[in-house]
């Protein structure tokens, strides 16, 4: 039984965790989580770039972040090196869409071009289906999930008033989150990184670079409030009306889970799940042990056991020391915080199926 749930029980071999009377094979999460990737991805290359691989762009590669520059408009994007690298731009999306001839983008006139609206309505739902699979891949895929709330704020530009929590590291996507449970009572707040595997950081990267600029341009053709305004990846929906929030998560985590899995898995539900995974699949007795501290009563803990339990938001007395210290270059997140999680979210990764070939970018399914 998992600790504090008696609804989810493992298999004497490990391979089967019961949720509900419903089995749930432990292979199945890899085909879920590829087949979440693969469709965001078909989506953004196929449909918003228009049949050109964008995610592959060399410039990606190259790109660096400074976590130093609080000033706001600070961002991936608008760091210096990088804009001499690449810069964020509608045209190269433009372009691709004045090609298409079924429908056209604009319609000639004797007088002059006129746009089309509805390939750009068009553009703008299956600009909204992207980011319903791309917010899932994040929830599922960046080490321990967060909860919705938390990764519904993530910021990737720095405002006057919010910190941004998009970052690259060593050229992965990190999210920094941030949560308490007690902060009202504690006054301190938990900053969890979790890392994102390869394909998923260019899908990202992608996105803010090439697509998002495009959507902010249709946006204020069709006078709906860009997207653009906002610093945060996942604000208001592509026309403009609605907020995203943990109900919309939580329904597409059902509708992904139920389709792929045919078992419909919620935010609790699936948190609670991958505890139980992480807990009994990638730690072992040996590494318990090999990585051990004495926390301030004298009783002996696990920094490996800490480092899990904390990236899936679980507190304990030594973490909360961890993560008050104002260390590094990101307030309250030292260099081995940061290896550590990262090595954390790179199991998770394995686990998960999003193993990279060698000779290629193909994720490779393992079960």
């Amino acid at each position: 039984m998992t600790r504090g749930n008696e609804a989810f029980e493992w298999s004497e071999d490990m391979t089967v965790l019961r949720y509900h009377d419903e089995p749930i094979t432990i292979s199945q999460f890899p085909i879920l989580a590829n087949n979440i990737v693969t469709q965001a991805q078909r989506i953004l290359v196929e449909k918003l770039c228009f049949g050109e691989n964008m995610t592959e762009n060399e410039a990606f590669v190259q790109l660096k972040d400074s976590r130093l520059d609080m000033n706001p408009g600070a961002s991936i994007m608008s760091y210096e090196p990088n804009r001499k690298i690449l810069s964020p731009s509608p045209k190269s999306i433009l372009t691709l869409a004045l090609r298409q001839t079924a429908p056209r983008w604009k319609s000639a006139t004797s007088q002059s071009d006129t746009w089309n609206v509805i390939p750009m309505q068009t553009y703008l739902h299956l600009h909204e289906l992207f980011l319903d699979y791309l917010v899932v891949a994040c929830h599922m895929l960046g080490g321990q999930p967060p909860r919705g709330s938390e990764l519904l704020r993530l910021r990737i530009t720095q405002t006057a008033e919010s910190d941004r929590n998009l970052f690259l590291l060593n050229g992965q996507v990190m999210m920094v989150l941030r949560y308490h449970k007690g902060q009202a009572k504690s006054g301190m707040e938990k900053i969890i990184p979790r890392f994102l595997p390869a394909q998923v950081g260019k899908l990202v990267l992608c996105y803010l670079y090439f697509v998002r600029p495009f959507i902010v341009m249709i946006q204020r053709i069709l006078r709906i409030d860009p997207c653009g305004m906002s610093s945060l990846l996942w604000a208001k929906d592509s026309i403009g009306k609605k907020s995203w929030d943990s109900a919309r998560l939580r329904i597409l985590m059902q509708r992904h889970t139920e389709r792929y899995m045919g078992v419909e898995l919620h935010i609790q539900a699936w948190r609670q799940i991958a505890v139980a995974m992480d807990r009994d699949l990638l730690r072992t007795p040996k590494d318990l042990i090999d990585s051990t501290e004495f926390d301030e009563e004298g009783k002996e803990v696990s920094l490996l056991e800490q480092d899990h339990n904390g990236q899936a938001g679980h507190s304990t007395k030594v973490a909360d020391q961890h993560y008050g210290l104002k260390i590094g270059d990101i307030p309250g997140l030292d260099q081995s915080i940061l290896v550590r999680y990262r090595s954390v979210a790179q199991k998770w990764h394995q686990l998960m199926g999003m193993v990279l070939d060698a000779n290629d970018t193909t994720i490779v399914c393992i079960s």
